[in-house]
């Protein structure tokens, strides 16, 4: 059961951290639920995190409910146990551990606050007198298996609306004593509540995920709850604090959702349906930052979509703004949203092409946005007084060649020259982020395998070396092997939870919990899947429905590509290989 024993008293102040925050939220911890809301990741990481501010408000809209918030210690800090930012209590001592992950990479990291707390790392391994560890965010919206024997319940969907029924079933167990067991079936009954304990996962002879079975009564499938209005609720930010990646900067949520459907991004898949808010809403929250001294940070996943995006940032220039964007898409910049951002304060935008080739943006991916769009763009952006752009790639995806990898050479030096022609200069730098592809669970791309690591070396590589001559230009890449892992966590099922112990265990060295396993590491990674095959996702907010719909998105960009003389460079295995058996 959740403990009715008394809850902590605070016994300390948590440093500098506290003292220069605002907006933080204390409440007496008697008579109240305690949860912790933690984020696997550092506090400057966390707290630039807006769905952190989201749930943390929410959790202490409860008059009943004290939330307070843990982050992963710095190493010099690491000693257990894991304490809260408020007041310094052990997380251990609260009744509910609730973490909001956004990233598979941060998986480890859970582990790691888990050990600092001293809990048992396994759900199956914690008693009663434990708090009971929940779930939300992204990553685990997408595929919770890999912590399924991590984590006692996982929230999947938008927290806004799937959260309010589990804290009302969370409060009264609380009150009544209702005992663990019963309490996690009274939550499985929930939309978007997936509890993994009431699930047997079956596998084939052949090692191949088979399903899985549900228990107690719990549903076979997870319901997805239903979309939080953004119109006149949007998320943005609660707790300012200058320890974070955008300092005091006020981040709000124009928009939810993507119209792009771009077919390597679970948002278009995952949000039911694009959302944005009201002009006069979102004018009132910016005149409220402005105010109080606070540049605004616009955040959406393709803000030249929002409706209001002219008007909005016309508005705040005109009272005295600063406003950041999160990412422009290039084909509708206009030239009154170029010179905002220019009077801004701007130096520089980021723009996203994913790749220099037309083919693959716009025939593979399905990103809108021709090359001329992109030129024009940027050196609109020049002319109104920006100097600086930022271009975000991807590398490896399907059916893509090595001449389209180091096309956005091409691209940039065509940006060279019209903007020298037009402006007399070039922008002063260029900077080109190209990232792994990593195929992600409901997404047509959760067919295509991953290209293997090191091919991804020898493409940025080749990247590496097509920019080296132009002397604008800087190239930041990732590494694939973490790439990788991510597509390991992104894909897997719960046997790869065994393999993320395994890499805690061996102090986060990946290397070493891989070592003599790649093989079978590859099934999840680098195996193309099967148009009728079960995936570990399948349960989650109607996946199995849509795969049908996803494979002929798939499969029609593979006919467009072999009808263009272009086939998938990257090795499929045979049905052999696709026998390989994790063990």
């Amino acid at each position: 059961m959740i403990r009715s024993a008394r809850a902590p008293r605070p016994t300390r102040e948590s440093g500098h951290l506290v003292a220069t925050e605002s907006g933080v939220v204390r409440k007496d911890h008697r008579g109240r639920l305690g949860v912790v809301l933690a984020y696997p990741n550092t506090y400057f990481v966390g707290m630039s995190n807006l769905g952190v501010n989201v749930m943390y408000h929410l959790f202490n809209s409860c008059e009943d409910i004290v939330c307070e918030r843990a982050f992963l210690p710095d190493e010099a800090a690491s000693r257990p146990p894991l304490r809260t930012v408020e007041s310094g209590c052990p997380v251990g001592g609260f009744q509910i551990l609730a973490f909001s992950i956004s990233f598979e990479n941060d998986y480890l990291n859970v582990l790691r606050m888990l050990e600092y707390a001293r809990l048992a790392l396994r759900s199956r391994d914690r008693t009663a007198k434990d708090p009971l560890v929940v779930a939300g965010g992204a990553a685990v919206t997408m595929n919770p298996e890999p912590l399924a024997e991590i984590i006692d319940a996982f929230v999947i969907g938008e927290g806004e609306t799937a959260a309010p029924p589990v804290l009302e079933r969370l409060l009264a167990a609380w009150r009544d004593g209702t005992r663990r067991e019963d309490l996690l079936a009274e939550l499985a009954s929930l939309p978007g509540v997936y509890v993994p304990s009431l699930y047997r996962a079956r596998w084939q002879v052949d090692g191949a995920f088979a399903g899985l079975e549900p228990t107690g009564g719990a549903p076979a499938d997870i319901a997805e709850p239903p979309q939080h209005d953004i119109r006149r609720e949007p998320a943005h930010t609660r707790v300012y604090s200058p320890h974070t990646e955008f300092g005091d900067r006020f981040l709000l949520e124009v928009s939810r959702g993507c119209r792009s459907r771009c077919k390597f991004c679970m948002i278009t898949y995952v949000t039911q349906s694009y959302r944005s808010v009201d002009l006069e809403v979102a004018r009132s929250l910016c005149d409220g930052a402005i105010a109080t001294g606070h540049e605004i940070g616009l955040i959406g996943a393709a803000l030249t979509d929002y409706p209001h995006v002219e008007e909005l940032t016309t508005h705040i220039v005109a009272r005295g703004g600063r406003f950041s964007m999160s990412s422009v898409p290039f084909h509708r910049v206009s030239e009154q949203l170029a010179a905002n951002l220019a009077a801004a304060g701007h130096r520089s935008v980021t723009l996203a092409p994913e790749s220099g080739s037309e083919r693959i943006r716009r025939r593979v991916v399905g990103k809108a946005g021709s090359n001329e769009d992109l030129v024009r763009a940027a050196v609109m952006l020049l002319g109104a007084g920006l100097s600086d752009l930022k271009l975000y790639l991807i590398v490896g995806n399907p059916t893509e060649t090595e001449e389209e990898v180091i096309a956005i050479g091409d691209l940039v030096e065509e940006i060279n020259a019209r903007a020298r022609a037009a402006h007399g200069r070039t922008p002063r730098r260029i900077t080109c982020s190209a990232s792994t592809f990593v195929p992600k669970p409901h997404t047509p791309f959760q067919f295509a395998g991953q290209i293997p690591v090191p091919l991804a070396r020898r493409r940025l590589r080749a990247l590496t070396a097509r920019l080296r001559s132009i002397p604008n230009v800087r190239l930041n890449t990732d590494y694939p092997k973490w790439a990788y892992v991510q597509a390991l966590l992104s894909r897997g099922d719960r046997k790869v939870g065994d393999i993320l112990i395994a890499a805690h265990q061996a102090g986060g060295d990946w290397a070493r919990a891989l070592r003599g396993i790649a093989a079978q590491t590859d099934w999840y990674v680098v195996r193309a899947r099967l148009r009728n095959e079960v995936t570990p996702w399948d349960h989650i907010a109607g996946a199995a429905s849509e795969k049908e719909r996803l494979w002929r998105s798939y499969q029609t960009m593979l006919d467009r590509a072999a009808e263009e003389g272009v086939r998938d460079r990257v090795p499929i295995p045979n049905a052999e290989a696709e026998r390989v058996v994790l063990t």
